[in-house]
């Protein structure tokens, strides 16, 4: 997080729990995931959320007395929760940093092993602590997929992906079922790698997929306020190619938002790029067709950001977050813990392009 000095957080000014409380602001803050989602803390496995839809037809032709009275002006529906708890569980051992530039940092103290207050934990260790609990959220919400296994690449753990079903798994299964609108994209059904960039890169491909999205979509989506293009770097990559080399239209101007993830506007919507969606993409996910080939690396998310949901137990911070230093096996201790979901509240107010 920038902007932040982390020396500050020793352990006597309360460094876990001021650590816990930053790492859930970048979840709730507006400038940060929540451009992505909305999150709502304080929710409970198995709750039911409620939502409301559009009114119905109201309106008619006066009767007098008597008026007929009708139920179309509330349309509300529900979904569940399905929370899970995550944890991260590392230890470090003092004798680990021997003759590396670590070292330098890790004394701090009369006990040489013990780095809770060290410089290396203060400076190195949390603030990737922090990243890998922000990367675990990202990850979960869209890429979580119960039946992960034979989907991953040879070797990845399928317990990192198996936790709930994330936000892309949910629009997959409404498009299975009829509910939320799919762009195709050509390019991702390419056998080979370079042949998904060119054909990406052909004029009219990336800035045609977006047209069609706001196109196809009902009219419904298109009246909501909180409209939001959530996209792979690679697409918002061809996106700016498309717009820049074939006369497009105004070039894309990025504002930068945190951890690599940058902000735009198309058609007056927000574009939101996301890059560790395509680390996700190319590091851990099987094309089962093409094995030469990445799995869907341009997609695009679009709908009301209000649709899109992630939730914890959680109130103010972080459930469950220590760092300790244990005498009898000399090595320090870090677990991180909480409780995660993600939900698409109405089918019909998000579309996909893949």
């Amino acid at each position: 997080m920038a902007g932040i000095d982390f020396t500050s957080l020793t352990p006597k000014k309360g460094a876990v729990q001021d650590l816990a409380e930053l790492i859930f602001l970048e979840l709730i803050e507006d400038d940060k995931l929540g451009q992505l989602v909305t999150f709502m803390p304080r929710q409970e496995n198995g709750k039911k959320l409620g939502f409301v839809g559009k009114a119905g037809l109201l309106g008619k032709k006066a009767k007098g007395c008597d008026p007929e009275y009708a139920k179309n002006l509330v349309q509300a529906s529900e979904k569940t929760w399905d929370l899970q708890e995550w944890e991260i569980a590392e230890e470090i051992c003092y004798k680990e940093l021997e003759n590396t530039i670590a070292e330098h940092f890790a004394a701090n103290g009369s006990d040489m092993a013990d780095l809770t207050s060290s410089d290396y934990m203060e400076q190195v260790v949390r603030p990737i602590l922090e990243q890998a609990i922000r990367d675990l959220m990202v990850r979960f919400i869209f890429f979580g997929d119960k039946d992960a296994e034979g989907t991953l690449k040879d070797g990845v753990d399928p317990e990192y992906f198996d936790l709930i079903d994330g936000i892309f798994k949910q629009l997959f299964e409404g498009v299975t079922a009829g509910k939320t609108t799919r762009v195709t994209i050509d390019a991702n059904t390419k056998t080979t790698v370079a042949a998904q960039y060119e054909a990406m890169r052909q004029p009219g491909a990336a800035t045609g997929v977006l047209n069609n999205l706001i196109i196809n979509t009902p009219m419904k989506l298109r009246r909501m306020a909180d409209r939001v293009f959530i996209v792979t770097q690679a697409f918002a990559d061809m996106l700016n190619l498309d717009i820049q080399e074939n006369n497009k239209g105004s070039e894309l101007q990025w504002e930068s938002l945190f951890a690599g993830i940058q902000k735009s506007s198309y058609q007056g919507i927000t574009l939101v790029a996301v890059p560790q969606f395509d680390e996700i993409i190319q590091e851990y996910l099987l094309n089962t067709t093409n094995a030469n080939a990445y799995d869907k690396p341009f997609r695009v998310i679009y709908g009301a950001k209000g649709n899109f949901r992630a939730g914890s137990k959680s109130t103010e911070q972080v459930a469950d977050l220590k760092v300790t230093f244990d005498d009898v096996t000399r090595k320090n201790y870090l677990y991180a813990a909480d409780t995660l979901g993600a939900l698409v509240l109405a089918e019909e107010y998000a579309a996909v392009a893949y």
